[in-house]
């Protein structure tokens, strides 16, 4: 019955994946280790095993968002061709396509980010993973291997940071074009002052998290040239 049920979540799957072409991921990226298979077990390495676990979780929940989002996407796709379509023949909405081109760039970025933020998960869980092993046999020394993971961490911190600033350089554009708007309609008289304001100080919001996202940027930056150094003292020393 066990085998039976098995094979159903397999098959399942598979037609899920088929049906959305997003990828099958195993359960686990790499072989965990566990505390108990240790030489010494201790608060730390028990620590180490469930932020191991943790993380393998965080990780099939990111892939989980980004099936999710490749979905949202491909409807947003349908959804700009027929305001396309739409304009073409004279009966669309402007602004209706606007949004529906600015949601579409939109989710594209956002499934970037969710690939990036996949790799940082997998990469958290592989630093657990060596932190339950040095935890275990205090006389390995794995120094080496944890920094080593802790650059790769940083590179996607950053990848991921460059990101966000361009999904949200893509929202701020996007809201600049509707405060030029109601500009022109509040001179006219067609939108309220309310509503002119409202506008602009989100447009005013988006350009400064772009400005907090590039400071950030910069101190990942020297995070980054820290531990190159760190690692050129690891290997320089035999």
């Amino acid at each position: 019955m066990r085998f039976l049920l098995g094979v159903a979540l397999v098959l399942i799957g598979s037609s899920l994946a088929g049906a959305t072409g997003t990828e099958i991921h195993p359960v686990v990226p790499f072989t965990p280790v566990f505390a108990a298979d240790q030489k010494d077990i201790s608060f730390n390495s028990l620590y180490q095993e469930l932020g191991q676990f943790s993380m393998l979780e965080a990780w099939h929940s990111i892939l989980g968002a980004l099936e999710i989002k490749t979905i949202e996407s491909k409807n947003l796709q349908i959804e700009l061709n027929r305001q396309a379509e739409l304009n073409r023949q004279g009966a669309g909405k402007g602004a209706d396509y606007e949004l529906a081109e600015y949601q579409y760039k939109a989710s594209l970025l956002k499934i970037n980010e969710l690939k990036i933020q996949s790799e940082g998960a997998r990469l958290q869980a592989e630093v657990t993973r060596l932190g339950i092993l040095q935890e275990g046999d205090q006389s390995r020394d794995l120094r080496k291997d944890v920094a080593q993971l802790m650059k790769k961490q940083l590179d996607n911190k950053l990848l991921a940071q460059q990101a966000q600033v361009e999904s949200q350089s893509l929202t701020a554009l996007y809201l600049y074009e509707r405060l030029k708007t109601a500009r022109l309609l509040n001179a006219k008289k067609i939108l309220s002052d309310e509503e002119m304001k409202t506008r602009q100080l989100n447009y005013l919001a988006s350009r400064f998290q772009i400005l907090t996202l590039n400071r950030q940027i910069q101190v990942t930056k020297m995070s980054i040239a820290a531990m190159e150094r760190t690692l050129k003292r690891l290997f320089s020393t035999p």
